[in-house]
């Protein structure tokens, strides 16, 4: 277990570093936890409503209420923190500054209460996911020296 822990903290802060390029397969196995983080999120805030709809929003055990809370968010923080670094790295790869990524919480967040954005960042992701890399060398670096980000080699 503690051997499986370390592999998965590795493949987590893998994906931390700013400096250099991701290519799309990292970038769309990315996207892909990040749409299970929204998911496993929503399974519990439906518990949670639930809940306080089962205990007419007076619980009777309210500690019940708060790890409902924690555990769809703690998930769901981790993954939304790790994804500010991958869009920078994946602009990198294009050649677009890094920087450009950090309109991405406020898209994202800005989503969640204003449904005309929340329409545009699907799309986003989409096209940001497609672009194809740059060939050979940019100014961020090369594509045949980068590892994977959330690799575990």
């Amino acid at each position: 277990m503690n051997a499986y822990l370390h592999q998965a903290l590795k493949w987590y802060l893998g994906y931390f570093h700013i400096s250099g390029r991701l290519r799309r397969g990292p970038f769309w196995r990315f996207i892909g936890i990040f749409v299970i983080s929204i998911i496993w999120f929503l399974i519990f805030y439906t518990l949670r409503k639930f809940y306080r709809v089962y205990t007419y929003n007076n619980p009777e055990l309210p500690f019940v209420d708060q790890i409902l809370n924690i555990a769809g968010l703690i998930p769901y923080t981790a993954i939304f923190l790790a994804s500010i670094p991958v869009f920078m790295r994946r602009l990198q790869d294009f050649n677009i500054p890094g920087y450009v990524a950090l309109i991405w919480p406020i898209l994202f967040l800005s989503s969640m209460y204003i449904t005309g954005i929340s329409s545009i960042v699907g799309p986003l992701i989409l096209i940001i996911g497609a672009i194809p890399s740059t060939r050979g060398a940019n100014r961020y670096g090369n594509t045949e020296n980068e590892t994977n980000a959330g690799s575990i080699s």
